[in-house]
């Protein structure tokens, strides 16, 4: 039982990472193509990813409270995220 636990957390981990890493070369693709590279570019698609995390924490948290506001907040957080991909 403890090596099947194991092997799904491993498991887990390793398609995340893959995930977190096409993720980022995308986003960093687009943020090159839209002219900004080096120090400044490199760090954005840390903070659209972050802001994606963000979001799905903050609405998992209000379906489990049953909390209106929260769904609201989370969809503000979204349309800002997306405002700021559209926008860059």
């Amino acid at each position: 039982m403890a090596a099947d636990r194991v092997i799904r957390w491993t498991t887990a981990g390793a398609v995340a990472g893959v995930a977190a890493m096409a993720s980022y070369e995308h986003a960093y693709a687009l943020v090159r193509a839209h002219g900004e590279a080096g120090r400044a570019g490199r760090p954005v698609p840390l903070t659209m990813d972050g802001l994606i995390y963000v979001t799905s924490i903050v609405s998992s948290r209000g379906a489990a409270a049953r909390s209106l506001s929260s769904g609201v907040h989370s969809l503000c957080l979204i349309s800002r995220c997306d405002g700021a991909m559209q926008a860059g």
